[in-house]
Formats: structure tokens, sequence, C-alpha cells
């Protein structure tokens, strides 16, 4: 009972530790009077947590960049408007109307030259490349090209109803239709309208052409004024909430830290108590049978030989074999609470004594695991994987009706897996076999920072995994 004693203590002393704020050796744990290996360690929450808010930063960093400059350049695009808009207003009534006279709308020469003159004057600069003045017949009244005047064309609606106007219009001219064939090597271009009168009243149209690469530098500025304050005012931000993502972080880890901790100590209260009963048993009831057994053995031979007497001895043999019974079903369940190859370490061993307990009426069984294990699991990941294993198995013998049952144990580079998989009637739905036992068992290992899955269909049979990472 000195092991008992020291494991109880041990576990009074781990609790006195948690009230107090301290905490157990990081790498080991004493159980019983011996040393176990901790469940493996977390991953570094604080690092990982930085590393995901440095990512997403940047992240959103570049997406304000990308819909700054989108926004920017629609922005720009309609600043270039307006201002094409506000150009065209201009040179129709501050440089066109002043010489559109009834001498010029009558065909005179020297009214045209007086107005083509003004306008290569206005072109000279290069922010207007061509220069209409159209008649309400939709008719060219002036051009700068003079192969224009005269000629009809089609004028968009909305452009008609500028006549009789002071109002304006601009777009980014297509340059598909036939009056723009002097126009089309320019490039790309915005047409802008605007509605003006002549000398004496007449109600015209004056169309022009200004380059596109102002709406570009127009956006170009606009993108210089707003990226470093939509972005600066970002990144500030980002700097401010640092701190607070390092101490959210931090405290994660913490968090994360103490549930490792305390789980790492219930399995190991777990394992202690588990040890207790299975020696209580052993060395009390067990032994106290066993006696037992031995004595109705020694009175059944001690009987008489009459005949009077073999009623009682019939029933002290039958006494005496339900006793041996249930003596093997306690010592069965001795090993079951406490599988004693898990103390040395190994579950291959631990497993193939579990199958073998299935017994002759049970389904066909078999272990697919190495003959030895390269790597130390530790006896918390044992002990779990194997609790798993038996739960499972113990559930195909009662409801699956399986013929075969087959338990694997799997070790990958980074996490150890065992699988119990077999060919019965299978289960509709998520619950896991044995529902309540093997749900327990799913919640230990998630919070052992395992994986718990089963995989089942009606009459396929059920395949259960369970994975825990390697130390």
């Amino acid at each position: 009972m000195m092991g008992v004693r020291a494991g109880q203590e041990r576990a009074s002393l781990v609790e006195e530790q948690q009230r107090q704020g301290m905490q157990p050796p990081p790498e080991e744990l004493s159980v019983g009077g011996e040393h176990r290996r901790r469940l493996p360690p977390t991953e570094h929450v604080l690092r990982s947590a930085l590393i995901r808010f440095v990512i997403s930063s940047v992240i959103a960093l570049g997406i304000v960049a990308a819909i700054t400059i989108l926004w920017s350049s629609h922005v720009a695009k309609d600043e270039a408007l307006r201002r094409a808009e506000a150009t065209g207003r201009g040179v129709a009534h501050g440089v066109i109307a002043p010489l559109i006279t009834p001498a010029l709308l009558s065909g005179d020469r020297t009214a045209r030259d007086a107005l083509d003159k003004a306008a290569s004057n206005r072109m000279a600069d290069g922010s207007i490349h061509r220069i209409k003045v159209w008649t309400q017949d939709q008719r060219v009244l002036y051009s700068d090209e003079k192969p224009l005047i005269g000629h009809k064309f089609d004028v968009d609606e909305e452009d008609m109803e500028l006549f009789g106007t002071d109002n304006a219009a601009a777009e980014i001219s297509e340059l598909e239709r036939e009056e723009n064939q002097f126009e089309r090597d320019e490039g790309k271009l915005v047409e802008v309208y605007a509605g003006f009168r002549a000398q004496d009243g007449t109600p015209l149209l004056f169309e022009a052409y200004l380059p596109y690469n102002q709406v570009n530098a127009a956006a170009t500025v606009l993108q210089r004024q707003l990226l470093p304050l939509t972005l600066g005012s970002q990144f500030l931000l980002l700097l401010l909430l640092l701190p607070l993502a390092v101490s959210l972080a931090r405290r994660t880890e913490r968090a994360q830290r103490e549930r490792n901790r305390m789980l790492s100590t219930s399995i190991a209260a777990s394992d202690v108590e588990r040890r207790r009963i299975a020696r209580d048993l052993h060395d009390g009831v067990v032994q106290d049978l066993a006696g037992l057994g031995y004595a109705l053995t020694a009175i059944a031979d001690g009987l008489p030989s009459q005949t009077a007497c073999e009623p009682a001895r019939e029933g002290t043999r039958k006494a005496i074999r339900i006793l041996r019974r249930d003596v093997d079903a306690l010592r069965t369940l001795i090993t079951d609470i406490y599988p004693p190859e898990l103390e040395q370490g190994q579950l291959v061993q631990a497993l193939a004594a579990m199958l073998r307990t299935v017994g002759p009426d049970g389904p066909k069984t078999c272990l697919d695991a190495p003959d030895r294990l390269d790597i130390d699991l530790g006896a918390d990941a044992s002990v779990l994987l194997y609790r798993v294993a038996r739960e499972a198995v113990r559930n195909v013998v009662k409801h699956a009706r399986a013929t075969t049952v087959t338990v694997r144990l799997v070790v990958e580079p980074a996490q150890v897996a065992v699988e119990v998989i077999d060919d019965g009637v299978g289960m509709a739905g998520d619950a896991a076999p044995g529902h309540l036992g093997l749900r327990l068992l799913s919640d230990t290992v998630q919070d052992a920072g395992g994986t718990f899955t089963v995989d089942s269909s009606p009459g396929a049979g059920v395949r259960l995994r369970a994975s825990l990472p390697l130390p």
C-alpha cells in the first residue's frame, strides 16, 4: 500500500500547488511513486497568434490599398469628366460663341477664318484635339477638320437635349461613329458637348475632344494624396492594436498551458485511482474469494462418501465452480482496469492481451501493429489509446454482430493513431457506437489535442479512429 499512499500524497500536493498558483515540473509528473511523461507540449500560442495577426494585417492593408486605388480611379474619372464639362462650357461660351455671327451662319469666309484662327490658338496647347459646332438639324456648322463642314451626322438624343441650354455633358468616347473618322488615330479621348447660342440667339451645340491622359493624371494625383492617408491611418491602428493582440495571445497561451496542465493532472489522478482499485481488488476481494474456493474444496473433499452426503458435495462443487468463474471474471476486470503491460509502456502487448479476452463466441480478432514501437508514446497516450480500443472492441462484441474486428496501431511522423474496424451492421448518424462511453473518450482525446472520428453506414461496419500528437 506504500505506492498508493505515495500517489495520494502526490495528488494532494498537486491540488495544493493548483490552489497556490504553482505548477509542477513541466516535463514529468510523479504518479504512484513513478514518473510519467506529460502530454505533448502545446503549440506556442503567442508566436502563432502574432504570425496570424501580422498576416491578416498585411492582407487587410493590401485589400484597403486595392480598394483605395480602384476608388480613386473612379473618383478621378468622374472628376476628369466634370473638368471636361467645365472646359467645354468655357470654350463654347468664351471662345466660340462670340465668333458665331450672322455672317458666319450665312457662310462668310472671313468670319470662318476668324473662328478657325481662334480655335487653332485654343487647340495649340494640346488640351483639345478637335472642335465642332453643330446646328439643330444635325449638320456640322464648323470643324477644325474642313472636310466635315456642311455634312450631316447622327447626334445622340441626350446630346440633342443640350441645344438652347447652358448645360454640358462628357463621356469616354468610343470613336465608332462616322463623324469620328479623323479622331480614331488619336487613341482614347474624352468627348464633351456644351449647349450655347450664337450672337443672334440661334441654339447651337459645341463638341470637343480632350485627351484621356488627363484622367490618368488626375487618378495618380488623387492616389498620391489618398494612399498615404488611408494606409498610414490603417498602419497606425494596427500599431495601437498590436499590444492588445500580444496581451490576448499571452492570456490565451497561459490558458492553454493551464488547460493542458490540468488535463495531464486529471489523467494522472485517474491513473492513480485505477491502480488503487486494481490493487484493492487483487489484494482484497480476489484473494478472499480464492481462499474461500480452497476452503470449499477442502470441505467438499472432507465430506463422508455416503450417499446421503452426495447432494451437499455436489452443491459445494457447484459453488466452487461459480466462485472460480467469478474470480476469473474479476481478474479479467482488473486487467481491463489497469493492464500490467502499460506499466512498462508496452501498448502493443496490452492490445494483444485485450483481444484474447474476446473469447471463442465473439468475432474473429486481428491486431495490425508493429512488433515493437521505436518511440516512447508516454503512459498518458498509451493508456488513452488502449481505453479507446478496449471500449470500441467491447461495443463491437456487444452490438455490431460482426464476424471480424481489426485493431490497427498506426505510427505516423507527427501522430500515433489506433483504429478499430469491424464488418458488422454499422450504424446511422454521427453517434459513436457505445454512445456515452466513446463520447466521453472522444472528448478526452480532443482535450489531449487529438482527433476522434467514426465512419460508418448501415450494413457497412464501423471504422473508428483516434489519433494523438507524438511527444
